[in-house]
């Protein structure tokens, strides 16, 4: 359980400073790097911006939606294998996901399933944006496959099933 509680507090931590709140606060973010507007093109890839894209429904949303969806490869499970894999994506202006890439790989299985969750995900983000218009940002989110998480899974379903 402790493992599972620090996956969550780890994955937690990257959402909050990839979404860079912590500058919202004190420090104006635009007034770091002046460009002007005819120099940011559209093709333009932001790593921080004003405003950072947001799943909808917000971080518990997007939270919700990781665990439910990601299923843990069955051969995976079976050879022991485990790791965190790093997905970078594009959140575009429209709210879709372009440039999909694993950054840190640790196997072919779990890094495909990371891949198709992201994508699952096309669509249902909206676009960060600076000086109040929509801009492509790029974003890292990291999904951690462990089987001490699934295996206490497990063992709540059959407790589950056998009191019934």
């Amino acid at each position: 359980m402790k493992v599972f509680y620090s996956f969550i507090l780890f994955f937690v931590g990257s959402i909050f400073l990839l979404r860079a709140n912590v500058f919202k606060d004190s420090t104006d973010v635009s007034k770091w790097i002046e460009l002007p507007a005819e120099t940011v093109s559209d093709s333009t890839i932001f790593m921080i911006v004003e405003e950072m894209p947001e799943f909808e429904g917000g971080q518990d949303a997007l939270i919700k939606f990781i665990s439910t969806e990601t299923k843990f490869p069955k051969e995976a499970l079976d050879t022991d294998i485990q790791g965190r894999v790093f997905v970078q994506f594009v959140v575009e202006k429209d709210g879709s996901i372009q440039e999909v890439e694993v950054i840190r790989k640790v196997h072919i299985l779990l890094d495909n399933e990371a891949l198709r969750v992201i994508t699952l995900m096309n669509g249902k983000w909206k676009p960060g944006t600076q000086k109040g218009l929509p801009v492509r940002v790029k974003m890292v989110l990291p999904f951690n496959f462990t089987q001490f998480e699934l295996k206490q899974k497990s063992k709540k379903k059959k407790r589950k099933h056998q009191g019934t």
